[in-house]
């Protein structure tokens, strides 16, 4: 065995089982010249001591020199000269000069975390190799200060070892440490002489010594970042130590600029991430470095807090906050590292503001090394962050502002007061709107409607409406302007006190907020204006109640110390509160945020999480609203029995892409959202076939299902090259037709908000008290910057919080507990990377059916064809190159071989109107093939076959599809394309139904084209008139009298088979 005291040379030493070699040096006592200053004076101080030495880290007392800088060794690298493999991939060879700016390299960058040092100075002996087997040679020898490596078998076993042990509990640990203790036992005996077996723990001490448990097992050399507390209740380790950590372990970082030049795949190719890049390039030559010879990379940051017990969940819930390098196609799990920790119900502000610090330098250039490829190199690097998904209370948590419930805040990172009344469009606008979504040239632009905002926050007539200066709490007397321009002090733009007769929408900006609190805290410091008129201007910002009272409390003590009454002012004041007021001593007394103030992240780039704001918001509140309207015509029970059994069937299918559950909702989560919006318009389209009772509650629904479907389908197959002007008409169109279904709930059954009147019962709508639906506007601007909604899909930033919670159940609310629980999890990362890179490729269990999670594969033909019958749902598989459509079942000769059924479409001429905006046809058996397994797996789309329900009728053989990627079907052909407005089906969908009384009093809207013609008969002009008014009286047949705004004298008759009209913002064409 080995000790401290006698170490042998890695350059002459042999191991039997893995037969290392080295180039052979004539003496053990080795000079190695080291430059302290990192610049060659020629007075070399000289370094001595043995090989051994060059693989550990310095002590705490000895000198070395700075860290290599950017001129000295940019992309330095073995050479193949100095460095190569020969043909065993355990044997290296290379030449000792060549490896000392690396080692000086590590020795600086690794100073204060010497387990990491030691792992990566072994590393450039082997790269991928060395590492890990130095960990196991010192954890089997118990003596840290080695530098031998193992074996390939003693590492293999020993990993394998580790990676099981680290996944079980303690007591699975002890049982499994019996185990091997009696396997060791009863094979000593027969072991044959002279052959040495891996090495394996001989029970629970020598595992805790070897495996996992003190600092010289195999776990507990594990390279990992140092953690350190930020507050009692936060910790956090540096993401630079991160990046250093990754890149030398070899992590596949996908650069915007790497070694193949400008990528553009994914993130990579947002206009986001080309500011970006323009942005490093620029810090790092103004920095003095070279801009064409640098790495670049992205940042993506997330937090968000999560249960840890069902139990007092305020205080047993955690907040974390993960950093994603290099995203592409998406945030991937294993480039997703944790960097804090804290307790949820703390202010995370704090945390977040010096992890920005952090984060900022990155961007003018690091010198780094780099395990790529099987090489070491010295590599100069930029990291930019690219954004900061979160969720709306994560969001206003760290920006400091309203949250989504706010009057003024219901739209993301926008202000501006809701009016139920005049933000949605009115019937000509909404009309407008449908016309452009078609390409319809037959009507003209409305432009800026005098009636409503149409949905736009940005100013417009109709805002003069919304948002009017009404009440005396608005501040309406204005500041000295020369006092402002003294105290460096401007007005906001749009909030100039006095106010024009209304306040304009703005979008925020954190340097707009600044200007905001500055004038107010101002105005309120010289007594020009008094605490409630402030609370009131601050609250046109949409500032959080923590900024205003923060700015209240910092001028009540400007005015006693510095201010004072006017007659009282002492000479001066000025200058003193000049300084004062001045953005930095703000954000020191904690008055201005430090989010406000850093410059890495614009509040733009706080943006929407898919997830969140689709399927966990709008989608669900879709779910209780559709529930609750159909409860007020007590039909659910009856809906129940007749979907229910359909979506028990979907659910056996156990597809990936469809985890669908029964009705009612109990305890779901995302992926059964999901799920749940691929089949709604399919469910929604039994329910008023078969059941529904209301028709013009009925027609209304249906224009709001498949409106839902036209958006959510655009919204996630759109990318940054997509039509902005369409994508916003989808939404507004989707809005409108929320706005029109509102009218049908039973709105005195529904409770109201605390401290809420019964007059404004109808802000208690679920499409206004949230704002996740007006918010959906914000994706459009978002996927035009930064790219598809996929990629920043918080499903995958989630999956982080998986691997903490188990390590979280018995929380203890300490700094210390927080620490050791973000270095376990940093260990058990890295030791995953470590492991699989070891076990190229990784270990993976063989899985017979993982080729069919995302479809279905039946017994036999017969049960398919039962199915066809029946009218059972049945998923399908279309292959890319002939659009055919098949049925897997069975299996062929070999194993990779499947059986399917080819299936045809043949197309009914279904009423669409009763199909909430889905094509029917027919379904025919053809020809038994075969098709190899890969083919199901790269070379088609998944879907399933869906059933026209009936209750009274036979199945009469007629299908829709829903599938994997939101695809329908089109026009009579086989071909699948993204969900879309149709001028056929959306005229089918709006047209009146049969109506009732039930519409008396309703408003609506026409549009009448005219042609002016002088008395000759000649035409001088042409266009269109818009006519607004209400249903006031029932003729019986399909006729009402309509009563028009303006003209209370003029009555008319009209016929809904005659005219186009317009029906609660709903439209129907002319």
């Amino acid at each position: 065995m080995h000790s401290s005291s006698h170490r042998t040379s890695p350059s002459n030493a042999v191991d039997d089982n893995d037969d290392i070699m080295m180039d052979t040096i004539d003496d053990d006592e080795v000079e190695f010249p080291f430059c302290p200053d990192g610049q060659d004076d020629g007075q070399h101080d000289e370094v001595v001591g043995t090989v051994d030495d060059l693989w550990l880290p310095l002590s705490d007392t000895s000198e070395f020199g700075q860290e290599v800088t950017y001129e000295d060794f940019v992309n330095d690298t073995f050479s193949s000269g100095s460095y190569y493999s020969s043909q065993s991939s355990d044997q290296t060879y290379f030449e000792w000069n060549a490896i000392l700016p690396f080692v000086r390299h590590l020795r600086s960058v690794f100073r204060h975390n010497p387990v990491a040092c030691r792992y990566f100075l072994q590393e450039i002996r082997c790269c991928g190799r060395a590492g890990i087997q130095s960990v196991v040679h010192r954890a089997t020898e118990g003596d840290l200060y080695l530098s031998d490596l193992a074996g390939t078998e003693d590492t293999t076993s020993l990993l394998l070892l580790t990676k099981i042990m680290t996944s079980l509990s303690v007591q699975d640990r002890a049982h499994l440490m019996k185990y091997l203790e009696g396997v060791v036992n009863a094979i000593i005996p027969i072991i044959i002489p002279g052959k040495k077996m891996p090495r394996i723990p001989n029970g629970p001490k020598d595992s805790w010594k070897v495996v996992i448990g003190s600092d010289t097992s195999v776990y507990g050399q594990i390279p990992h970042e140092a953690v350190k507390e930020v507050d009692r209740n936060h910790v956090s380790l540096s993401v630079n130590d991160m990046i250093n950590t990754q890149m030398a372990l070899g992590a596949d970082l996908n650069f915007i600029v790497g070694d193949n030049g400008r990528d553009r795949t994914g993130i990579n190719g947002t206009p986001e991430a080309e500011a970006a890049l323009a942005r490093m390039r620029h810090k790092i030559q103004a920095n003095g470095g070279d801009p064409d010879n640098t790495l670049y990379g992205l940042i993506a940051i997330w937090s968000d807090g999560f249960v840890v017990s069902w139990v007092k969940q305020k205080d047993n819930s955690c907040w974390t906050l993960t950093v994603t390098l290099c995203p592409t196609e998406g945030m991937n799990p294993k480039d997703t590292h944790a960097i804090a920790l804290g307790l949820s119900k703390y202010d995370h502000s704090y945390t977040v503001s010096q992890i920005m610090k952090q984060l900022e330098p990155l961007e003018n250039g690091i010198v780094r090394l780099w395990s790529s490829g099987g090489r070491l190199r010295l590599v100069n690097t930029a990291f930019a962050v690219i954004c900061y998904p979160a969720d709306k209370p994560e969001r206003g948590s760290l920006t400091s502002t309203l949250g989504h419930t706010g009057n003024t805040s219901k739209r993301g990172n926008y202000v501006g007061r809701w009016s139920t009344q005049f933000i949605p469009s009115c019937a000509r606008c909404s009309s407008n709107l449908v016309m452009r979504a078609l390409n319809n040239d037959s009507i003209i632009d409305v432009g800026t409607c005098e009636q409503c905002c149409d949905w736009s926050y940005t100013d417009r007539k109709g805002w003069e409406k919304a948002w009017p200066v009404t009440s005396d709490t608005y501040p309406s007397e204005p500041l000295d302007e020369t006092l402002m321009q003294e105290l460096g002090i401007k007005w906001p733009e749009n909030r100039k006190v006095p106010f024009e007769s209304y306040i304009k929408p703005m979008e925020q900006t954190f340097s707009w907020l600044i200007e905001g609190v500055k004038v107010a805290l101002l105005a309120l410091a010289i007594r020009i204006w008094n605490k409630g008129q402030t609370t009131a201007y601050l609250n046109s910002f949409a500032v959080s109640t923590k900024v205003i009272k923060a700015t209240v409390s910092d001028a009540d003590t400007l005015y006693k110390e510095i201010v004072g009454a006017a007659r009282h002012r002492r000479e001066g004041w000025q200058d003193n509160l000049k300084q004062l007021l001045t953005t930095t001593a703000l954000t020191s007394r904690g008055v201005i945020p430090e989010m406000w103030v850093q410059k890495l992240v614009s509040l733009s780039c706080f943006i929407e999480l898919p997830m969140h704001e689709i399927f966990l918001g709008a989608i669900q509140t879709i779910y209780e609203v559709i529930e609750e309207y159909i409860k007020s015509n007590k039909e659910w029970e009856k809906f129940l029995a007749m979907v229910n059994p359909f979506l028990t069937e979907i659910k056996l299918f156990r597809l990936s892409w469809c985890k669908l559950e029964p009705l009612p909702k109990s305890s779901w989560i995302s992926e059964n959202w999901i799920a749940y919006m691929r089949c709604l318009p399919w469910l929604v389209g039994i329910y008023i076939r078969n059941i529904g009772s209301d028709e013009v509650g009925n027609a209304a629904l249906a224009r709001l299902i498949h409106t839902l479907d036209v958006m959510v389908s655009q919204l996630m197959c759109a990318d940054q090259n997509c039509d902005e002007e369409k994508l916003t008409l989808s939404i507004k169109i989707f809005l409108n037709c929320c706005v029109e279904f509102s009218n049908h709930l039973d709105r005195k059954k529904r409770k109201r908000r605390k401290n809420q009147s019964p007059e404004s019962q109808k802000d208690a709508d679920p499409f206004y008290v949230k704002g996740n639906f007006i918010s959906l506007l914000n994706l459009v601007r978002q996927i035009k910057r930064f790219g598809k909604l996929v990629w920043y899909w918080d499903g995958n930033l989630e999956k982080g919080i998986q691997s903490l919670k188990p390590n979280l159940g018995r929380l203890r609310k300490t700094s210390k507990f927080l620490r050791t629980k973000l270095i376990g999890v940093r260990k058990d990362q890295i030791f995953g990377r470590i492991f699989d890179s070891w076990n190229s490729p990784p270990l993976q269990a063989k899985n017979s059916h993982d080729w069919f999670g995302r479809t279905y594969r039946f017994q036999n033909e017969q049960e398919i064809n039962e199915r066809l019958i029946e009218g059972q749902p049945l998923p399908f598989v279309q292959r890319k190159d002939d659009n055919r459509f098949m049925i897997p079942f069975g299996q062929g000769k070999s194993e990779d071989d499947i059986h399917f059924l080819s299936i045809s479409l043949i197309f009914n001429n279904i009423p669409r109107e009763t199909c909430v905006g889905q094509f029917y046809c027919s379904l025919a058996a053809g020809l038994v093939g075969t098709i190899k397994r890969e083919t199901l797996i790269n070379g088609v789309k998944y879907g399933v076959f869906l059933p026209n329900v009936s209750k009274d009728e036979d199945f009469d053989n007629s299908w829709t599809i829903m599938t994997e990627q939101r695809e329908v079907l089109r026009g009579d052909s086989n071909e699948l394309s993204c969900q879309c407005h149709q001028e056929d089906m959306m005229k089918s969908l709006f047209a009146p139904s049969t109506v009732s009384r039930n519409l008396i009093g309703r408003k609506i809207g026409m549009v009448f084209a005219f042609t002016e013609k002088d008395k000759d008969g000649h035409e001088i002009g042409n266009g269109f008139q818009y006519y607004n008014g209400s249903i006031s009286a029932w003729m019986g047949r399909g006729t009402f009298e309509i009563q028009w705004d303006g003209d209370s004298t003029s009555i008319e008759k009209l016929r809904l088979q005659d005219y186009g009209l317009f029906i609660e913002n709903g439209w129907i064409l002319v």
